[in-house]
């Protein structure tokens, strides 16, 4: 995820010299993960290789809803790997809207929002207050093809830009652009999906897909082949395709194919975009990650690779001693670090937003929750790095976003959307994204 979404968070980020509570953090104790077994081989890599998704353990209400085989909510299949589209999954809250505000340490800067019960967005105050809304239905799109299933109702991304119009992402069927009183400028059909980036030209790196057979993976079932597409701002129209598939069998990390242990259907399953900057590739100093180069997290691969001309010219699986599980989100930081989301890595599967150093995995900085499952999200989360140093990160099956003091481990501002979902407003409606907007914003009435 980037923009005045990454566009804002990229300017940022290069602009600051150190991310002081993201540092060095020996007193801290290591998370432990759950260890992969060969009873529970999961769905990526070969058990025992780096990277191999062995848990993925749902919580709560949606862990009760897959027990009883309940997926009339938000999914359309019984498919595990679908439900990261639900609408909503767990059990709508007592109480919503910003719970907890810290001044002198809150950063106060508005938050973009995108929730799962409708094709919105929703920009709101430090305070909770609304300062501005944007909704197209699916319904009112020229000529669109019927939706496949609830999970395509609402936005899954946006992409804020300069002029308050914001690009937006229906999963699987549509990218649209608006502009800030929400009339359709243009609509671009298209399996899209999950996330979307600006890249250093200004046009748009987005996630789409393919069914194709890969005599790789499989000599005759099909897989979802994940693309890197980039598409013109002002008009819409793709301007170019890239296979990851391919880009994988043109590394020189081509020899993973072999090591898969599920062969057939969602395998990759990319989930966020980063567009490298000259900035990020200076502070990385990593000698195949180059400047106009993206950063593609891949969920049932467990690993963000870099993509660039044509192949995946590097990639990690993240720290060694305690790895990440279903992780989402890959940011960068000033001093050359990545942040991610990263869903069942922690305690017992519950999540963990982890700093990491590129060049060899190890973990610079982790929060959890006190209790661990305090803080989880089986599905999405993003995480971003605020100009103040804190970190913004959305809680997305719980709709919750929370300010961290990286230094003290502090929630500063916490927020529970008051959107609900589902038979009776049964469920929270999904935070998909969270957005602290830290550019002028001109155009706000």
């Amino acid at each position: 995820m980037s923009g005045i979404g990454s566009t804002a968070r990229t300017a940022v980020l290069v602009a600051i010299a150190v991310l002081p509570a993201c540092g060095e953090d020996p007193g801290a104790p290591e998370p432990t993960a759950p260890k992969a077994t060969q009873e529970d081989p999961g769905g990526g890599w070969v058990v025992g290789m780096p990277g191999s998704f062995a848990v993925r353990t749902p919580h709560g209400e949606l862990a009760r809803r897959l027990a009883a085989r309940d997926l009339s909510q938000g999914s359309s299949s019984d498919d595990l790997g679908h439900i990261g589209y639900a609408q909503g999954s767990e059990g709508a809250p007592a109480v919503s809207g910003v719970l907890t505000k810290v001044d002198g340490k809150v950063h106060p800067a508005p938050t973009l929002l995108v929730h799962g019960d409708a094709a919105a967005a929703e920009l709101i105050d430090i305070d909770g207050e609304l300062l501005h809304r944007w909704e197209l239905p699916y319904e009112r799109l020229p000529e669109a093809l019927p939706l496949e299933a609830d999970h395509q109702i609402p936005w899954r991304a946006v992409e804020l830009l300069e002029d308050g119009g914001l690009i937006a992402i229906h999963s699987g069927r549509a990218l649209v652009r608006i502009d800030k009183d929400s009339h359709l400028k243009w609509v671009t059909y298209g399996r899209f999906h999950h996330d979307i980036a600006r890249d250093a030209d200004g046009q748009l790196l987005v996630l789409s897909r393919q069914s194709r057979v890969v005599p790789e993976v499989h000599p005759t079932e099909a897989v979802v082949d994940d693309l890197l597409v980039t598409v013109n701002l002002g008009t819409g129209k793709v301007i170019q395709e890239l296979s990851l598939w391919d880009a994988l069998r043109e590394s020189p990390s081509a020899e993973l194919l072999d090591q898969l242990t599920v062969r057939e259907g969602d395998v990759m399953h990319a989930n966020g975009l980063w567009s490298v900057s000259e900035g990020d590739a200076a502070a990385m100093g990593i000698d195949a990650i180059r400047a106009g180069s993206a950063l593609v997290c891949m969920r049932d691969l467990d690993l963000v690779a870099c993509v660039d001309r044509g192949k995946v010219a590097w990639l990690t699986h993240g720290p060694r001693s305690s790895r990440w599980r279903g992780l989402h989100d890959p940011t960068v930081t000033p001093r050359g670090t990545m942040v991610v989301f990263d869903n069942l890595g922690g305690p017992g599967g519950t999540s963990r937003l982890l700093e990491i150093r590129p060049a060899d995995g190890s973990i610079a900085w982790s929060y959890g929750g006190a209790p661990p499952e305090s803080f989880h999200s089986l599905f999405c989360g993003t995480v971003q790095v605020l100009e103040s140093g804190n970190l913004l990160a959305a809680e997305s099956c719980n709709g919750r976003a929370i300010e961290i003091d990286p230094k003290t481990r502090e929630i500063v501002w916490e927020y529970v959307s008051p959107h609900i979902t589902g038979p009776g407003g049964r469920y929270v409606a999904a935070l998909f994204e969270a957005t602290r907007i830290e550019t002028p914003l001109p155009w706000l009435d």
